[in-house]
């Protein structure tokens, strides 16, 4: 028997995602933008808000 991919177990998984320049998950720091499942196949949308990167030399 094949589970079915869902919502709240993309949610789980990203919940282990940690967006380094803030300390703290892509799902509590309300990162994502979409999630789409169709089969086995996800799309995910990550929104970044004024990010900015310092590059050192």
């Amino acid at each position: 028997m094949s589970k079915f991919i869902t919502n709240h177990d993309i949610t789980d998984a990203l919940k282990e995602v940690i967006f380094f320049a803030k300390q703290n998950n892509i799902i509590d720091l309300n990162m994502i933008d979409d999630i789409q499942i169709k089969g086995n196949d996800v799309k995910i949308s990550v929104f970044f808000q004024n990010l900015t990167i310092l590059l050192l030399e």
